[in-house]
């Protein structure tokens, strides 16, 4: 088990969401492994239908509001333990 999973959401209103990775995320995990935990990334850019099936200790994505769709749904899933 993995302690911090960092997921990027897709992002429907750009034209081309593969263009640009958020760097916030990279940082973000740059630092956490800095910090001696151990972090994984992951692109969801394209689609991302469900969890990915990484178990983590601690989950991380944020969202602007054309995502809040998905982040709940991924907030849900979470919480669930799914």
């Amino acid at each position: 088990m993995i302690d911090l999973l960092l997921i990027v959401l897709p992002d429907r209103a750009c034209a081309n969401p593969r263009m640009y990775f958020p760097l916030s995320v990279l940082y973000l995990a740059s630092a956490a492994r800095q910090a001696g935990f151990s972090v994984q990334v992951v692109d969801g850019r394209d689609e991302l239908k469900e969890l990915p099936p990484i178990p983590a200790h601690f989950y991380g994505f944020s969202a602007v509001s054309n995502q809040i769709i998905d982040a709940k749904r991924l907030a849900k899933q979470v919480r669930s333990g799914q």
